[in-house]
């Protein structure tokens, strides 16, 4: 097996050899790459006890992976979603906390979205908050964004 991946690897390498793709008269394959990025809503002052976040994206360039949860308590479980938004162009997020008391203040994270991009011109999703509510399901004001989980240095954070 590893002399035949030495092979494969020493054949794509050389000049003249070709991919069947190439040699079909198809254009190579775009490329592809890997991203995580983190979900924050920023409550304010008042306690976050649920949200719906809706992600746009491209369908073809950006495909949702996976989900994880946030990092407060009550957010800690990865978000409610319909399955066919990872591939669909458009996804529905949301979650709620068990008890009011995990309800806290001000900017967090509650998600983390898994990304696979394809294309030079692959963008984030656009997200939007649908609505969020404070303990008792109060609606509240809040706002959301996106962020790179990967830290300055290439590691994650």
């Amino acid at each position: 097996m590893r002399s035949y991946l030495l092979l494969l690897a020493l054949a794509a390498a050389l000049p003249g050899c070709t991919s069947s793709d190439q040699a079909a008269g198809k254009k190579p394959s775009r490329a592809t790459s890997f991203q995580a990025v983190d979900v924050f809503v920023d409550s304010g002052a008042q306690p976050l006890a649920a949200y719906q976040i809706e992600a746009a994206y491209a369908p073809g360039r950006v495909q949702i992976l996976s989900l994880e949860g946030g990092e407060a308590e009550g957010f800690r479980d990865a978000p409610y979603y319909d399955p066919a938004g990872m591939t669909g162009g458009r996804m529905v997020i949301a979650a709620f906390v068990v008890r009011d008391e995990q309800a806290t203040a001000g900017p967090q994270r509650v998600a983390r979205l898994h990304l696979r991009l394809t294309g030079a011109e692959a963008r984030l999703p656009d997200v939007r908050l649908v609505a969020a509510a404070g303990p008792g399901g109060e609606r509240i004001k809040a706002a959301t964004e996106l962020k790179s989980s990967v830290g300055p240095e290439g590691k994650g954070k």
